[in-house]
């Protein structure tokens, strides 16, 4: 344990710093997805109401109100039909006032034509998308606008579904930095280990004797000269006792 936490430390930070590169990396690449996936849908449904706005026009003629369009609530009633994810399809004259109208009310009333700056135009809320564009006569008049709200629910959540996959991704590409930095910062601190071992093994082996206890020595020597008189005396004895027994 002691050995791990040192580690720990060390690895954190570059851990944290992997952690928020993957981070960076998965935000902006969802962002551009985003984005990416906005365009389409957007110009898929422009698409859609361009073709429904040739065919409205075609009826158009200068003079007679809007109203009079007999084609313009099949032609709505069939795109609803379509496509499932149409939350409202509309036709406005040129005051805001809706004409002809199929599927949900609108929220917020729609503004006059006047107000509108540009021949198609299109806002995102939350849950939807809004797109418009003005209706004229064979004189280039305006005679009114077709408007299509869109919900963008599977756009939505396709967007999360993949920003959970890049997100485990990430976090499994986090652990994975972690155990490979842990692994390496192992290993060298084990090779850092065993080269000190060695290197002091090597010290040690050129390190000198120590000098022995003076007292020891002292008294070694004392020893030592008590066995030589000791020995000198037993010698001496032996001759006296070898001399007397001689006739």
């Amino acid at each position: 344990m002691e050995t791990v936490r040192p580690g720990l430390r060390l690895a954190a930070p570059f851990v944290l710093i992997a952690a928020l590169l993957l981070a960076m990396v998965v935000l902006l690449n969802l962002g551009k997805l985003e984005r990416t996936l906005a365009d389409v849908e957007e110009s898929r449904l422009r698409y859609i109401v361009g073709e429904l706005r040739e065919k409205l026009e075609a009826g158009i003629a200068p003079g007679v109100p809007l109203s009079k369009l007999g084609n313009a609530q099949v032609l709505i009633d069939a795109q609803m039909r379509q496509d499932r994810d149409i939350i409202s399809l509309s036709v406005i004259d040129p005051g805001g006032t809706r004409v002809f109208h199929h599927g949900a009310e609108p929220a917020i009333p729609f503004e006059p034509l006047s107000q509108q700056r540009d021949q198609d135009w299109s806002s995102r809320d939350a849950g939807s998308v809004s797109l418009g564009s003005t209706l004229s006569d064979s004189f280039g008049a305006v005679a009114g606008a077709v408007v299509l709200r869109y919900s963008n629910h599977e756009h939505g959540e396709l967007v999360n579904s993949i920003a959970l996959r890049l997100a485990l991704a990430a976090l499994g590409a986090a652990a994975a930095v972690s155990l490979c930095f842990m692994g390496g910062l192992h290993f060298l601190a084990r090779r850092l280990s065993f080269r000190l071992a060695s290197l002091e093994d090597a010290i040690e082996a050129q390190r000198p004797a120590r000098a022995a206890d003076p007292r020891i020595t002292a008294l070694a020597e004392q020893v030592k000269q008590s066995s030589r008189t000791a020995l000198v005396e037993v010698t001496a004895a032996r001759q006296a006792l070898a001399g007397e027994d001689a006739p």
